[in-house]
């Protein structure tokens, strides 16, 4: 089985699907096709949101500093992109989100 997530990577569908469900419940309780959209579009944008500001948090942790015992030499351990779904960090799925949810916002205008 291959393994599409490392660490909290998962939640990057989970908040996708649930806020775009969440949100075409919403617009269909406005009514009309064009509010499902419009609202759809809203909740990716927000999902975009969510995605950038976990992912920054999450991922946001300071690189270690090593020292090696027999030359006291210093070595830097970056720790970028810990917590990724499909090899990509969670920070960075909120521009793809972004714009999917920006054309649905647009092919929701009259």
């Amino acid at each position: 089985m291959i393994t599409i997530y490392r660490g909290w990577g998962k939640l990057v569908p989970v908040i996708v699907i649930a806020m775009a469900f969440l949100s075409y419940e919403i617009g269909s309780s406005l009514g009309g096709e064009l509010a499902n959209l419009w609202c759809v579009g809203l909740g990716l944008a927000l999902s975009a949101a969510i995605l950038f500001v976990l992912g920054r948090t999450l991922n946001g942790v300071p690189d270690r500093t090593l020292v090696d015992p027999e030359t006291g030499e210093e070595v830097i351990e970056e720790r970028e992109g810990i917590h990724t779904f499909f090899f990509i960090p969670m920070q960075h799925w909120a521009w793809p989100v972004l714009g999917a949810g920006f054309l649905s916002l647009w092919e929701s205008l009259p």
